[in-house]
C-alpha cells in the first residue's frame, strides 16, 4: 500500500504513487481519483480468518452474502450480481451488440467476482481470438478515410505570408543589407513551417477498427496488450455499454528476472506474503537483508504491469473523440483488487480507482482518504473506517444517474447512502 498511495496527501494537487506511473506518464492523471479507507466489510463479516480467498472474491464487487451460517470459505459463493451486472442488465444491450462484456487475461486464480445474478458467474472470454470472433468478428469498422471537417479547414487555409509580402517589399528599399538578410530569414523560416504544417495528412475520422489478432497467446506478457485493445475496440465500435476485464494472478510467466530468492508458487500473491517476511523484523530479512531491494523492485514491476494495461484502456478511450470531448470524458471506471494487504488478506483499507468523468458526474484528479484517524496524518499507521464498498457503489450508481440508496447487502456497512464527497 505504500506503493500504491499517492505521494501527494489529500487536498494537494493529485501525484500518483510508483504503482501509477504508467498513468501518470500516460497523462492520465486529471482523469483519477485514487480512493482509500474503503472497506470490503461483507467478506470480513463472513469470512472465517477475516477476508479469506474465497469469500473476498464473491464478494468484492457484490457487497452482499457469499455463503450461509458456518460453511467454510471454500464454500464462498455471492447471492446476489456485482455491480457490473447491475448497470448491464439495466442499460441492457446496444443494438446488435451485448449487455456486458467480460474479458480475463487468465493466470492463477482463486475465483471471479463478476456474477451474473445469485450463484451465476458471469460468462467470459479468457481467449483473444475467441473474445474476437464472438465480439467483433461481424462488426463493420467506419470509414478511415479523413475527417471531413479538417479538410474543409484545410482548404480555406491562405498562408500569412501572402497578405504581407506586397507590404514587405515597399520597405525593402529603406533597409540596410543586414536588416534585409535578417527579415528574409524571419520570411523563409514560417514559410518552411507552413510548408510542413501543410504536408500533415489530416486525422482519419473518429469511429470504431478492430485490432489485429495474432501471434501466439499463452503467457500474461503476450496476451494482455490484445486483451485491452479487444475491450477497447467493444466500447468504440457500440458493441457494448458495460465491460469488465479480469486480471488473473501472474509473475514468471510474465517478469523473468533473475531473483535471489523463490516466488512461491511463482505468483503475484506470495509477493505480498513476502512483504511480512522481508521487513526489518520479519523472517526473511535476518539471514538475507541484500532480499529487500531486490523484492521491492519486483514487486513494483508486477504491480505497474497492471497499471500498464489501465493506462492502454483509459489512452484509448481519452483519444477517441466523442460528443465535445472524448470516451473517457464519458466513462466510469472503477479499478481494484479483492486484498488491500495480501500478506495478511485484508480486507480493510482497499485499493480503489475511480477513473473517467461520467459524462461530468464525477470529479477527477483527487485523492480521497476514508481513513478517520488520517484526518491530520495522511501516513499514520492507525485505521479507522465507517465506509464500506456498499457505500462505494451507490455512490458509482448515482454517478451514472441511477437513484440507489442502497447496494448490496446494507448490514455489512454501518452507515447508509454513499460515499460522502466521491461525487
Amino acid at each position: 500500500m505504500d506503493a500504491w498511495r499517492p505521494t501527494s496527501t489529500p487536498g494537494q494537487a493529485l501525484a500518483l504513487g510508483p504503482i501509477h506511473k504508467p498513468l501518470a506518464d500516460a497523462g492520465l492523471t486529471p482523469y483519477v481519483n485514487v480512493v482509500r479507507g474503503v472497506d470490503n466489510l461483507a467478506g470480513l463479516k463472513q469470512g472465517d480468518y477475516g477476508n479469506g480467498h474465497g469469500i473476498s472474491n464473491v464478494t468484492i464487487l457484490t457487497a452482499g452474502k457469499g455463503k450461509n451460517a458456518g460453511e467454510a470459505d471454500d464454500k464462498s459463493i455471492a447471492y446476489s450480481p456485482s455491480i457490473d451486472q447491475v448497470i448491464a442488465s439495466r442499460w441492457g444491450a446496444p443494438a446488435g451488440g451485448m449487455a456486458s462484456i467480460n474479458l480475463e487475461i487468465p493466470a492463477h486464480n482463486y475465483g471471479s467476482p463478476f456474477f451474473k445474478a445469485s450463484k451465476q458467474y458471469a460468462s467470459r472470454y479468457d481467449d483473444p481470438r475467441a473474445a474476437f470472433s464472438a465480439i467483433l468478428n461481424g462488426v463493420s469498422t467506419s470509414t478511415t478515410g479523413p475527417d471531413p471537417a479538417v479538410v474543409r479547414a484545410q482548404a480555406l487555409r491562405v498562408s500569412v505570408l501572402d497578405g504581407t509580402t506586397k507590404s514587405l517589399d515597399r520597405y525593402k528599399t529603406k533597409m540596410s543589407a543586414a536588416d534585409k538578410q535578417t527579415v528574409q530569414a524571419h520570411l523563409d523560416n514560417v514559410r518552411s513551417i507552413e510548408t510542413r504544417v501543410a504536408a500533415v495528412a489530416p486525422p482519419p475520422a473518429p469511429g470504431c477498427s478492430k485490432p489485429t489478432v495474432t501471434g501466439t497467446f499463452n503467457n500474461v506478457g503476450n496476451t494482455w496488450q490484445i486483451m485491452v485493445d479487444i475491450a477497447l475496440a467493444a466500447l468504440r465500435c457500440g458493441q457494448t455499454r458495460v465491460l469488465s476485464l479480469e486480471v488473473g494472478d501472474f509473475h514468471a510467466t510474465w517478469d523473468p528476472t533473475p531473483l535471489p530468492f523463490d516466488v512461491g508458487y511463482d505468483i503475484g500473491h506470495s509477493l505480498h506474503h513476502m512483504a511480512r517476511d522481508l521487513g526489518k523484523s520479519g523472517v526473511l530479512y535476518t539471514p538475507h537483508p541484500t532480499w529487500l531491494t531486490p523484492w521491492q523492485e519486483c514487486m513494483i514491476r508486477n504491480r505497474q504491469l497492471r497499471s500498464q494495461m489501465v493506462a492502454r484502456l483509459m489512452t484509448g478511450l481519452r483519444d477517441t473523440p466523442e460528443g465535445s470531448g472524448n470516451m473517457l470524458d464519458n466513462s466510469l471506471l472503477l479499478w481494484t483488487s479483492e486484498f488491500s494487504q495480501g500478506s495478511v488478506h485484508l480486507g480493510t483499507d482497499m485499493p480503489i480507482i475511480v477513473a473517467g468523468k461520467a459524462g461530468g458526474a464525477m470529479q477527477t484528479g483527487r485523492y480521497l482518504n476514508y481513513n478517520t484517524k488520517a484526518a491530520t496524518d495522511d501516513f499514520t499507521l492507525n485505521y479507522a473506517s465507517s465506509t464500506a464498498t456498499n457505500n462505494l457503489y451507490i455512490s458509482l450508481m448515482n454517478a451514472l444517474g441511477f437513484a440507489d440508496t442502497t447496494f448490496g447487502d446494507m448490514q455489512y456497512t454501518t452507515k447508509a447512502g454513499p460515499a460522502v464527497g466521491l461525487i
